[in-house]
């Protein structure tokens, strides 16, 4: 069964269905705080994004999960 796609709005934050189109943004935001360093969370280098997207991707075709990209309203 797949997912329905749907964006998620609050006044601060919106969440979008993950895309290739948010790919640029979200390496500059992983490389800003060297976040695949953080032992509190799963964060793929951004040499390594495209495994991210592929296995978002899958999870999304196959109705096992649908991955968001979080949007800051303000920036």
């Amino acid at each position: 069964m797949r997912l329905d796609e749907v964006t998620l709005e609050g006044e601060y934050v919106r969440l979008e269905p993950l895309a290739l189109g948010h790919k640029e943004e979200l390496c500059d935001a992983i490389r800003d705080g060297e976040l695949w360093n953080l032992w509190v969370t799963l964060v793929p280098h951004p040499d390594n994004i495209d495994g991210f997207f592929d296995f978002a991707n899958s999870s999304y075709e196959t109705g096992f999960g649908l991955t968001f990209a979080t949007i800051d309203k303000k920036s």
